[in-house]
């Protein structure tokens, strides 16, 4: 990636000869930055005409031989003019987009290892980790601007890349940051309530999910996961997509989980059997299928699926697992909210002759999800150790609160603000045939404390207690 972007929002990227786009964001103002920009070198400033400057920044950038433009969708022109800047990297790739409230990420990285175990150079952009072929590099949002996500198409068109599969959260297509690109297949993993901080209406957070599926070439392949009644129901907007089933509803793809415990996933299709040994939980078996009939859609063989279900890896924060030196079994996940919980929890309450949950909820986040959060834990948990995770810039007293609001047992709860003293207070409470679940961080190695960002990893932490990661 290069260090300066020929097109970019960010002052940080701005370069001899760059164009800043201006934006205003829900934190930020763009136009704050020119002082930066212009001393970095930048020759246009791309403003949203609904936004005009004022006639003292405007001679600013006159002095310097700069441009100032006005322009009436500045987030779509940031897109347009990014991907021209990249030389339309998009137009020689194949692109594949996942979108969905939960299972994004697990089927984003099983969609790029089928891929790439069928012979294909490839790029992945996820929530976790950006990769092209085997470089990885951190992921600073789901789905990324356009003057990131152009120059790293450039960039792995350029490493010999052929496919990219990506994340694309609802927000990411809401901004435009994907504007423009035609998708050459999608995914639709699921639908729950959720960001209700961004959304007024879950309706809107539906629809913005559906804008991926207008931006898919026609004939071009969309998989749909069809137990999920909403996105099922897409089928009469989208009639050449295929559904995908586990439970015999209507459907082009069917699929049968036959295991799906802490031993992994077992899938049967057409008599075909597909073994997935690091995929725990009945949840990723639709991912698993989801992913699978993508991938055969676009012609890779019953065999390569065989092969790569088997050597998949996993994903890093995704159900990650660690081992107590007394058998107990740690479980790092990303689960944040009431869907992802239920799933996690349902899945693990079976395994465990104790369950301890430990987790927090994040600030300046929907608030309605704390209590159901809590009351799911207290459903299949023994121990629910009620901690922080990022709780940003409000009171983690008051999180921690209407997080206990929702649970009527208050003798399963220990409440310790501290994460890291919380989990080693949890981890000295184990022993044989104990689960526990450090549910919330997922693959970050941060918290958010007002407005700072400081490191914290959980993986550090368990290696102090003596906690190795599954061989």
């Amino acid at each position: 990636m290069p260090a300066f972007f020929p097109v970019t929002h960010d002052s940080r990227r701005v370069g001899p000869g760059s164009v800043f786009y201006a934006l205003r964001g829900a934190t930020h103002d763009g136009i704050a930055f020119i002082d930066d920009v212009l001393a970095r070198g930048a020759k246009k400033i791309v403003r949203d005409e609904a936004l005009p400057i004022s006639e003292v920044l405007v001679a600013q950038i006159a002095a310097v031989g700069a441009e100032l433009v006005y322009v009436r969708n500045p987030r779509q022109s940031f897109a347009e003019e990014a991907a021209t800047a990249s030389r339309d990297a998009h137009r020689e790739l194949i692109i594949v987009g996942v979108t969905g409230t939960k299972g994004k990420t697990t089927t984003t990285f099983l969609l790029e290892h089928l891929f790439r175990v069928s012979g294909c150079k490839t790029a992945l952009m996820s929530t976790v980790c950006n990769k092209i072929i085997d470089t990885v590099v951190p992921a600073e949002y789901t789905t990324e601007q356009p003057d990131y996500l152009h120059q790293f198409m450039r960039t792995a068109v350029d490493a010999g890349v052929h496919v990219l599969i990506i994340e694309v959260a609802a927000q990411g297509l809401s901004t435009d940051r994907v504007h423009g690109i035609e998708f050459d297949g999608a995914v639709f993993t699921n639908f729950s309530e959720e960001h209700g901080e961004f959304y007024p209406t879950q309706d809107e957070y539906f629809a913005a999910k559906c804008r991926l599926l207008d931006q898919v070439k026609k004939e071009a392949p969309i998989i749909l996961n069809g137990d999920d009644a909403k996105v099922a129901a897409l089928i009469e907007r989208y009639p050449r997509a295929s559904r995908v089933s586990l439970e015999g509803y209507p459907a082009e793809f069917h699929a049968e989980c036959m295991m799906s415990g802490l031993s992994g996933l077992i899938l049967k299709s057409e008599n075909q059997q597909y073994e997935a040994p690091r995929l725990v939980g009945r949840f990723n078996a639709m991912n698993c299928a989801l992913a699978l009939a993508l991938a055969q859609s676009f012609g890779i063989s019953v065999s390569v699926c065989k092969r790569a279900c088997l050597s998949f890896a996993g994903v890093p924060g995704r159900l990650e697992r660690y081992v107590h030196p007394s058998g107990a079994q740690i479980f790092i996940d990303y689960a944040h909210n009431a869907a992802s919980f239920d799933a996690v929890l349902s899945t693990m309450r079976p395994e465990a002759l104790r369950l301890i949950v430990l987790f927090g909820a994040g600030g300046d986040r929907d608030p309605a999800r704390r209590p159901v959060m809590g009351a799911l834990a207290e459903r299949y948990a023994d121990t629910i150790i009620i901690t922080t995770d990022n709780p940003r810039s409000e009171d983690p007293v008051r999180i921690a609160e209407q997080i206990v609001a929702g649970i009527s047992d208050r003798s399963k709860i220990i409440l310790e603000l501290d994460r890291a003293r919380a989990i080693e207070r949890a981890c000295a409470m184990l022993e044989v045939g104990t689960i526990l679940l450090l549910l919330g961080k997922g693959p970050d190695e941060y918290q958010i404390t007002q407005g700072t960002k400081m490191p914290f990893s959980e993986r550090e932490i368990l290696a102090r207690c003596g906690i190795i990661p599954q061989s």
